[in-house]
């Protein structure tokens, strides 16, 4: 039977543990997972706007958000911005942990696997909420400037890309950040170096094994 390289092995794995996370996250875990990131968006919201004359974050009975940001600058045509962010939102800022985790799962396992797990949900939760955190201000802000969007075309595609990088490029790419960040050989298994990877563990093995034998091997001098 043909060995195949490890980096079809990789994907294959990273495959399997993203369909099966991808499941348990959509069936199980989605509505505890955007609760959650509701009340600790809502955190950050009391820390940073101390004295908000709104609640960042409510639900709506459909299940949407509605967001109000406060608005301060002596510019400000008014105290906050209120607008509603479909459930649809909150849901992508919540992808990333299955994706991470199974990344993590599918790479070469150590003995401090359970850790690095740990750390991985940790770091790409809080990772997801600033940049949803992050985004909801943004808009606002691109929301207040409206009247100058029309006359300043520079303005408008900062407020543009701003938003598209916290909304669909920061929380795609932040998972496979931290999942490299925490497994540093996962890059080179993606990338199809693996087996370069594995040889030159081996060959330090063999090496390693090679000293201690000759380490015991040698006689004692006086």
């Amino acid at each position: 039977m043909p060995r195949h390289s490890p980096h079809v092995n990789f994907l294959v794995r990273a495959s399997a543990a993203l369909i099966l996370l991808s499941a348990v996250w959509w069936f199980i875990l989605l509505d505890p997972l955007v609760s959650g990131l509701r009340e600790i968006t809502k955190f950050v919201g009391n820390l940073v706007f101390e004295r908000a004359s709104c609640e960042l974050v409510r639900e709506t009975a459909a299940g949407n958000w509605d967001v109000c940001v406060p608005i301060d600058g002596v510019h400000a045509s008014r105290k906050s911005i209120e607008f509603e962010l479909a459930r649809s939102g909150p849901i992508a800022f919540t992808f990333g942990l299955p994706v991470c985790l199974a990344m993590l799962l599918a790479a070469p396992q150590s003995r401090r696997a359970w850790r690095t797990l740990v750390t991985g949900t940790s770091v790409t939760a809080l990772l997801e909420t600033l940049l949803l955190s992050l985004f909801l201000v943004t808009y606002a802000h691109a929301v207040e400037a409206q009247p100058d969007l029309a006359r300043n075309a520079a303005k408008k595609w900062f407020f543009d890309v701003a938003q598209y990088l916290e909304l669909n490029v920061g929380p795609a790419l932040a998972p496979f950040l931290v999942a490299v960040w925490l497994n540093r050989d996962l890059l080179w298994h993606a990338l199809g170096r693996g087996e370069m990877i594995e040889r030159e563990r081996d060959k330090r093995g063999t090496s390693s094994k090679r000293r201690r034998r000759i380490a015991v091997a040698k006689p004692d001098t006086v």
